[in-house]
């Protein structure tokens, strides 16, 4: 495979790339650089003076891929997004198959807000996974939603998360991923009922230092 110019300015329609520099959506598909080493990627890449985006990654791990106008950190703008497989950074890796797809969606996580805000239009979204932060089980359909969470898990703290939306699905969810790195490991659960979605996580107070 070509390498991939950092300086790329999205003028070209195609890129192949090994792992080092990977489609969106394929970033930190895997824990630890010798994995995603083996991660082999066809996609175009992401460029503010040109919007618009389209993956396919394969590698040990499973098979990526997504198209779109918009995907970065906290947004997804008239996407759709497939893993089949294994994604995940270190300390949060999942096995199993999910998938989104709508108009728009977004998702804060500011560390030093004490309240972050999500909000849906027209997503489809299913998942059956679990893996090293929790597991997750569900499939839905929302025409209009949003939600916010309070506070932090992570650090000694608890962290409630209230949603509300026009949708139909069912979901649940358990949690045990340590976030923070600290040697105790924010624990919950939630799930997806109706109109209603929330979740409730907080730090294991367990013996031993934090780290």
């Amino acid at each position: 495979m070509q390498s991939v110019d950092p300086s790329f300015d999205g003028n070209a329609d195609l890129i192949e790339q090994p792992m080092s520099m990977m489609a969106p959506g394929c970033e930190q598909q895997y824990g630890n650089q010798a994995e995603q080493e083996k991660l082999n990627c066809i996609g175009s890449q992401p460029d503010p003076r040109s919007p618009g985006y389209g993956y396919l990654c394969w590698g040990d791990g499973g098979i990526h891929a997504g198209a779109g106008l918009d995907k970065g950190k906290e947004t997804d703008v008239i996407g759709a997004n497939v893993s089949l497989g294994r994604w995940g950074e270190e300390g949060s890796e999942r096995w199993g198959i999910k998938g989104s797809g709508g108009l728009v969606g977004f998702k804060t996580d500011q560390s030093d807000s004490p309240v972050n805000a999500e909000g849906q239009v027209a997503q489809t979204v299913f998942e059956a996974s679990a893996g090293e932060d929790g597991a997750t089980l569900g499939v839905g359909a929302t025409a209009v939603g949003g939600g916010l969470t309070f506070g932090h898990a992570a650090g000694g703290g608890t962290e409630v998360r209230g949603g509300v939306s026009i949708n139909s699905g069912i979901g649940v969810r358990a949690h045990w991923g340590d976030k923070d790195k600290n040697g105790h490991p924010e624990v919950g659960f939630g799930a997806d009922v109706g109109f209603f979605s929330g979740d409730l996580k907080s730090e294991d107070p367990g013996p031993g230092p934090r780290r």
